[in-house]
């Protein structure tokens, strides 16, 4: 750094300076680093050019004075007084720029007075100078005032700080430069590998500028050969430009997400989403500069998007659940007649709008069970039953108690699209469950369901389970009670349902258990803490769910026979009208039939 700042002086210009100083004054002058190397000099005596500058010894105590001699400036001293190791008074200014000590500026060379004409001669006998020659040049050498130095040194010490401010602000404009460069490298690099086309044009329409990527986008071989070239060539419609100019005399001179067909140079088209803006200059217009994306993906998806769910309605409107599917982002894309009602949204309301949205009707308990599972779907396309007994609040205030599940929606490539949620209205019968669970005793009920494991936990031991839990996992009645219940669940996954436990969570969950055989399955687990015999205690569902693990895989595989299962539903909706003669019969005959809905554009919709 300091060599390079002592390249930024202008030495020529201080050589002028220094060199009119020492004609007009008399004194000698150097600039010279911190290591002693000369860069610039003036008037130097003779008994320093021809003998101490020339012989290696001196030469050498020389250099020792110009470094640490010159060195020893004491802190807010303008300049430095010191007597080389050669017999003559020098005299540094330092030369300090942004802050940095880069150099001494040296006069001297001179006596404050007579001389010690002994030490010379000496001096000469020593190192061999011719001595008659020697003392001549001692004689050439100045006594001058302290108070004359001083006059001197102040005006170069003047001239140090003009050198330093100069040298400054050449640095200044260096590192500008420096940084200017950098900035339209790092531009350049930018325009030439943008993805999305940047142009601009003038009043009349013709390009000015052109990026590398709107070229390839239009189909020309190099910018040059769109310069001059009127945008309006590229419209498939050249009324659209038209329409664009009064956009934005409209909006302000800003027009965002302008769609369009656009025409490249073989006359083929595309679709184009543009940002345009005008482009001023000291206030005034002077042409339009924009930024053009190539959006015939998003455009071809979009006419997929809405012929499938033409399809969807014709299939979700025969359904007799509530069913809602989104697309890839949540937002809402279809509704059913039946969901309209118990939800209190339109179709047309809610299009396009986010799930979560129109489930902000939903309590604040219940809120996150739904939403949550489904991001799940969207996130890992896994088939989850959500939240069952949730409250549902229509828009219009109206209470539903309702059972729910989600399936991801997907392409033909297997993709994940979107997701579909079905749920339907349970509230009679959730009101009789309330009832029933009301008048029987909870020993009773537990030992008469048919449905999984259940037990009764007090501080971890089983204190009472039903016969299912013995078919799970193998250990008999006798054996289970007094058993400590995390026994049953396998070490990967038990810390997981022993921190539910402490945290006492009552919402399903799934987790692996363990038979008495070693033998590990997936388990859905249930927890609520409720009364037992006067105190509080946690009953458990244990759910052995390997069959519904297989049946997911079954459904999956099943996902390329989507035209075939809709043609069977049509058939089964058909035959239901026509030959069916009762309720019982169509269920008996959807029985047979065995028929799961299964649809890649809409995921997995089960009928209960």
């Amino acid at each position: 750094m300091e060599t390079n700042l002592l390249r930024l002086i202008d030495l020529d210009k201080v050589d002028i300076l220094l060199e009119g100083f020492n004609k007009s004054t008399g004194f000698v002058t150097a600039i010279l680093d911190l290591k002693g190397n000369i860069y610039s000099k003036s008037g130097w005596r003779q008994i320093c050019t021809e003998f101490h500058r020339i012989n290696p010894e001196t030469s050498k105590r020389c250099t020792i004075s110009d470094t640490e001699l010159a060195g020893k400036i004491a802190d807010g001293e303008k300049y430095h007084f010191y007597k080389c190791l050669n017999g003559l008074v020098d005299v540094a200014v330092p030369i300090i720029i942004n802050g940095q000590h880069i150099a001494n500026l040296f006069s001297g060379q001179f006596f404050l007075e007579k001389p010690d004409y002994l030490f010379f001669k000496n001096q000469a006998a020593k190192y061999g100078f011719d001595e008659n020659r020697y003392m001549e040049a001692l004689e050439k050498v100045p006594v001058v005032s302290k108070e004359k130095v001083l006059v001197a040194m102040d005006f170069l010490q003047n001239m140090t700080q003009l050198i330093s401010e100069m040298t400054f602000q050449k640095l200044e404009q260096t590192e500008l430069n420096k940084a200017l460069k950098e900035s339209e490298e790092r531009l350049k690099s930018i325009f030439n590998n943008l993805q999305d086309a940047f142009f601009q044009a003038d009043l009349k329409g013709n390009f000015t500028l052109i990026s590398p990527s709107a070229a390839s986008m239009y189909g020309y071989l190099s910018t040059e050969e769109m310069i001059g070239m009127p945008a309006i060539s590229l419209y498939a419609d050249h009324t659209v430009r038209d329409s664009l100019l009064k956009e934005l005399s409209a909006k302000e001179g800003v027009v965002k997400d302008f769609i369009t067909l656009a025409k490249r140079k073989d006359n083929s088209t595309f679709w184009v989403s543009m940002n345009v803006r005008y482009l001023y200059n000291n206030g005034k217009i002077i042409g339009t500069e924009g930024v053009v994306r190539d959006i015939t993906e998003r455009k071809k998806s979009e006419e997929e998007l809405l012929k499938s769910n033409e399809n969807l309605a014709i299939t979700l409107n025969s359904i007799g659940d509530a069913v809602i599917s989104t697309d890839i982002n949540g937002l809402i894309v279809q509704m059913n007649p039946i969901a309209e009602q118990l939800c209190g949204w339109r179709l047309a309301d809610a299009l396009f709008k986010p799930l979560s949205e129109v489930f902000k009707i939903i309590n604040a308990q219940t809120r996150q069970p739904v939403i949550d599972p489904v991001k799940k779907v969207l996130k890992k396309g896994e088939i989850v039953g959500l939240a069952n007994h949730t409250v549902l609040i229509s828009r219009y205030g109206n209470e539903y108690q309702i059972s729910d599940s989600a399936a991801p929606i997907k392409n033909k490539n297997n993709e994940i699209t979107g997701v579909v949620l079905v749920f339907s209205d349970i509230s009679d019968k959730y009101a009789a469950e309330l009832a029933l669970k009301e008048s029987e005793e909870r020993y009773k009920a537990l030992h008469n369901a048919s449905f999984g494991g259940i037990t009764i936990h007090d501080k971890g031991k089983i204190i009472e389970c039903n016969q299912g839990l013995s078919e799970i996992t193998g250990y008999s009645y006798e054996e289970l009670i007094g058993m400590d219940g995390l026994l049953l669940i396998s070490s990967d996954t038990r810390d997981l349902v022993l921190n539910n436990i402490l945290a006492g969570y009552e919402k399903p969950y799934e987790a692996l258990g363990l038979r008495k055989n070693g033998e590990i399955f997936p388990l859905r687990l249930e927890a609520r803490n409720v009364p037992y015999k006067g105190k509080v205690v946690r009953t458990v569902e244990f759910r052995d769910i390997t069959e519904t693990k297989q049946s997911e895989l079954q459904i999956k595989r099943k996902s390329e026979e989507v035209e075939f299962q809709n043609q069977r539903l049509e058939s089964l909706l058909e035959i239901s009208q026509y030959q069916t003669n009762s309720v019982q019969e169509l269920l008996d005959f959807a029985l047979n039939e065995a028929i799961v809905l299964t649809n890649s554009k809409i995921g997995y919709i089960y009928f209960y």
